[in-house]
């Protein structure tokens, strides 16, 4: 026994003399505990001095809870100073633990049967953490495994039983039993890695023994040897960044997908949202100026209670809780859109520090993730704190200001559950080593049971440092914080980097109960959800932020936004802000893997080109950027069982540019992506699984509609760097209306609203039929009378629109179409010069017609058609003007009309003017012996008739004999 105590002594030593030795010069600082440390231990068991060795241990799980240690000097991986002495201990003499146990087991047990006698879950992983080598501890980590297991979550459950058999000295539990039950939940996981890494650890400590299973009795060995992880079973993953929860029935939705084809409603978040400054010149103009891609820092949220649905948008100066399914078109009725505001619309928004220093126009900094994340009828938002604002002053160098609120709240009306800016809850967050440095959260908190977990950075205008921070979900107190590593700023944008600082931002995703941190600063790292110990932390060579390769344009200073860390098959994947590879890691041991670069038939991707890593979907990673691809993640078989695509396989996405354009989203098997190839850009839909193909691409009705997307529900929610968008298609709005549609007796206010949505998203077909239907129930009633006269305006627009682009067409058929719109048009034309514009407009296109079938019964009768209008013109619109296409002189309408009728009479002949002759003589017939002026009038309003030449006679004759020799001289020279 004594050898072996002195064995343990000499590895522990060897292990102590290695950290800092061994660090690479990479610039990443991890926070090694020291070697006299792990020497005190070493010489505490070599003496076998067991109150000095568990003495240490205390202060592990106290002082040094976030040290690491690195158990291979060859390897860039670390793990927490707790988690390496939890498994050397295991190593030591039965003596050590009868000293534990006396000194430990009272409390423990009294913690467990509390913990039992109240079902406290979180007491008993607290055991685990509090009191791992107590009596008590294998039957909790075996309860803890049954349990989780039995909930469905065999991830969880793989943790404790892992524990169980790798770490625990000396359980009652047989060990070929926990083995077995790790191996079943790797089954139930779909996780072949988990499954291997067993295989290996009962090789390698020669655990055996009989176990019963399917009836019979068994060896261990051959257990495993039948248990297998089925290929077919695919993993499913969505995409979003994973701090953005998932609306209740999200995924219910079936076909094409939400499209952008009705704009419901928006609002501008520029209210409150201070512009950065416009900057100086800059110091040396020679140097490279780094191409700077817009940020979309807002990330929206949804919910749906009980019959309620509620977005959910924050940009760290008001929480804004909106409601999808209302229209709001006209500026004083979009309150009734909101549920509620944060702060009210009242009172003024959160106040942010000001930017005061003279740097602030020479540079600036990214901005963190602003959102809510929503867990049952509570949400949790990150804010900008009036209790921690980074010192001002003309010589700050530090312009960076980020989130250091977090503010929980009822979503059904916004009331206050706690929040970090309250005093009695703020003082705790004072306390917090961190607290004193330019720190934000990452973005929105990760919701996990009872706790929330949050990503820390820092101001990257000096050293950018990474934590995670475990806060009570309850009370909004901080339970523990967990260092992972810094780096400093060796680049330099006042000079170099086109005056922009990259925040580098801490990323999170949970599993198993553990938590997997990215910090973009060359660090990942898996930490344990309930003690915040760091099971593995790993580095990866980082590009970003070398000042002399920025200047020669070998590296920009930004290679892309913060994107989610990705879990599939056993693998952690991250595509960082300072690599522009991605990097590929064992979830369990934090083993960096090479993998081979995702490729193409014709060539591999190139990094540089991706800007997110959008999600997973069935072995499938969705990757975006000014070239957006699918890459498999899992050899694809065909049904021999030969390889049909080869994993790491890329397909490229068409019409898939997205580098500009904030975040795409992947719901169940549809990818939306914003594209933004043009001015305006487009939303473009692809299928899924089998064909990732487009089905469905939709401009966005302005340009820099594109943002950060969410589907809510029937709705596609959109944000901007200012603005919020909430789109949908028609058959949501016509299901919306139908009820109200179809009332009896009509509800015109219906109708209304409905023509005001689809004729402000161009859909002026269903406007235009929303709009005829209110006038018919409207009209005649005093309520309506101005709304009434509103409409008919709008109609005639409508109309005129309508008629236009039809007539644009060379198809004879819809051509006629716009003879029915120019009809409408002169039915709601609202004064001379409408009337006359689509009276023209009318009588073009039956002339056109006509000359399109010219020298057929059908095109005479239209150049007929065409006369009858112009002569309308020439009738109804003597003070209107025309300005012609080519040219820039206005002549009077009635003019151009004439010189119509008389090219139509030229070219179809003086049969199709017969109708107007005929009324030219019947309105000189009634003309009485002696009226000047009525004669006069006839020869103006059919100025090429027979009976028009017959009254100008007759005007001379009366003159003559009148002997007005002035007005017959006028008469003489119209002639």
């Amino acid at each position: 026994m004594v050898k072996r105590s002195v064995i343990l002594a000499a590895a522990v030593l060897m292990l102590a003399g290695a950290p800092l030795a061994q660090q690479e010069d990479d610039g990443i600082f991890v926070d090694e505990v020291k070697k006299e440390f792990l020497e005190k231990v070493a010489r505490y068991v070599e003496a076998k001095d067991w109150k000095g060795v568990f003495d240490c241990y205390a202060v592990a799980l106290t002082k040094y809870r976030s040290k690491l240690v690195r158990p291979d000097p060859a390897a860039s991986s670390w793990c927490s100073v707790v988690e390496h002495l939890n498994l050397e201990f295991g190593k030591l003499p039965a003596d050590a633990f009868e000293y534990y146990r006396i000194e430990n087991d009272g409390r423990a047990r009294a913690v467990y049967e509390q913990a039992v006698k109240n079902d406290d879950r979180r007491a008993l992983e607290g055991i685990v953490d509090g009191f791992f080598f107590s009596s008590v501890t294998d039957e909790v980590l075996d309860t803890l495994g049954n349990r989780y297991f039995e909930e469905g979550r065999p991830q969880v459950a793989v943790h404790f039983w892992r524990k169980l058999l790798e770490q625990y000295p000396d359980s009652d539990i047989p060990r070929p039993v926990t083995a077995a039950r790790i191996a079943t939940a790797a089954r139930a996981w779909g996780n072949e890695r988990v499954l291997d890494d067993l295989k290996r650890i009962v090789a390698k400590r020669g655990i055996e023994g009989e176990l019963r299973a399917g009836g019979r009795r068994m060896p261990l060995s051959e257990f495993l040897r039948d248990i297998t992880i089925p290929q077919a079973v695919a993993a499913k993953e969505f995409a979003e960044l994973p701090t953005i929860p998932e609306g209740a029935g999200r995924f219910e939705r079936k076909g094409v997908g939400v499209r952008n084809e009705v704009k419901r409603w928006s609002f501008d978040l520029s209210e409150a949202v201070q512009a950065p400054g416009r900057g100086r010149p800059r110091i040396n103009p020679n140097l490279p100026q780094a191409t700077l891609r817009p940020e979309f820092p807002y990330l929206p949220s949804y919910v749906r209670l009980g019959n309620r649905e509620m977005i959910l948008v924050t940009h760290g100066q008001r929480v804004y809780a909106v409601d999808p399914t209302r229209a709001a078109l006209e500026e004083d009725k979009k309150e009734a859109c909101f549920y509620w505001r944060y702060p009210s619309k009242s009172e003024a928004p959160i106040k942010r520090g000001g930017l005061d220093s003279n740097l602030a126009g020479y540079f600036s900094t990214t901005m963190p993730y602003f959102g809510v994340t929503v867990e049952g009828d509570i949400g949790f938002a990150t804010l900008y704190s009036e209790k921690k604002i980074p010192e001002g002053g003309p010589n700050n160098q530090d312009v960076f200001q980020g989130s250091c609120r977090l503010r929980a709240f009822k979503l059904l009306d916004g009331e206050e559950v706690w929040d970090t800016d309250r005093e009695e809850l703020h003082a705790l967050y004072r306390k917090l080593e961190f607290y004193d440095r330019n720190w934000s959260f990452s973005g929105p908190p990760l919701v996990k049971g009872d706790r929330l977990y949050a990503g820390i950075c820092t101001s990257p205008i000096g050293e950018s440092e990474s934590r995670v921070v475990c806060i009570d979900r309850r009370t909004g107190e901080p339970l523990w914080v967990t260092f992972l590593g810094s780096v400093p700023n060796r680049g330099n944008p006042f000079f170099s980097g086109g005056g922009r600082f990259v925040t580098y931002l801490t990323m999170l995703t949970e599993e198993g109960g553990v938590l997997y941190a990215h910090t973009n600063i060359g660090i990942v790292a898996a930490l344990h959800s309930v003690t915040g110990h760091v099971l593995w932390l790993s580095k990866y060579p980082r590009l970003a932020g070398r000042g002399e390769q920025i200047a020669r344009g070998e590296v920009m200073p930004e290679i892309r936004p913060a994107n989610p860390v990705l879990l599939h098959r056993g693998r952690v994947y991250v595509l960082p802000q300072d690599q522009m590879e991605w990097q590929v890691f064992d979830m369990t041991t934090g083993e960096r893997l090479q993998v081979p670069v995702p490729r193409r038939v014709e060539a591999e991707i190139q990094w540089r080109n991706i800007q997110q890593m959008l999600g997973i979907v069935d072995d499938w990673m969705i990757l975006g950027g000014a070239e957006s691809h699918v890459v498999n993640l899992v050899d694809r078989l065909n049904e021999k069982g030969e390889v049909r695509t080869p994993v790491y396989r890329a397909h490229s996405m068409v019409s898939s540019n997205v580098s500009k354009c904030g975040r795409g989203i992947i719901v169940d098997e549809m990818v939306y992506l914003p594209t933004c190839g043009d001015a305006v850009g487009a939303l473009h839909i692809y299928q899924g699984i089998g064909s990732w193909r487009i089905v469905d691409q939709t401009k966005w009705q302005e340009p820099n509609e594109y943002g950060n997307l969410l589907v809510a529900g029937d709705y596609l929610v959109v944000t901007t760097q200012a603005k919020v968008l909430i789109y949908t298609d028609e058959a949501t709005i016509d299901r919306e209306f139908a009820h109200r549609l179809a009332q009896s007796p009509p509800n015109p206010a219906a109708f209304l609203e409905h023509g005001d949505i689809m004729g402000l998203n161009e859909r002026l077909s269903k406007a235009a039929e929303s709009y005829l239907a209110f006038v018919r129930a409207a009209e005649g009633d005093p309520q309506w009378e101005h709304k009434v006269r509103e409409v008919k305006i709008k109609l005639h627009g409508i109309f005129m629109r309508r008629g236009d682009e039809a007539a644009a067409s060379t198809d004879p058929h819809v051509q006629q179409r716009a003879i029915e719109d120019f009809t409408m048009a002169q039915q709601f034309a609202h004064d001379e010069n409408t009337l006359a514009d689509a009276t023209r407009r009318l009588a073009e296109s039956y002339e056109r017609l006509a000359s399109a079938q010219k020298g057929t019964a059908e095109g005479k009768t239209f150049a007929r058609k065409a006369v009858e209008e112009y002569q309308k013109i020439i009738e109804k619109s003597r003070d209107s003007y025309h300005k012609p296409d080519s040219g820039d002189l206005i002549q009077k309408m009635w003019a151009y009309a004439g010189e119509r009728i008389r090219e139509l009479k030229k070219d179809f002949g003086d049969d199709v003017y017969e109708p107007v002759e005929e009324a030219a003589r019947e309105a000189l017939a009634q003309v009485k012996e002696g009226s000047a002026e009525a004669l006069r009038k006839v020869t103006e309003l059919y100025p090429d008739t027979k009976a028009a030449r017959q009254a100008w006679d007759r005007l001379v004759e009366q003159l003559e004999k009148e002997g007005d020799f002035k007005k017959l001289l006028s008469a003489l020279r119209e002639m």
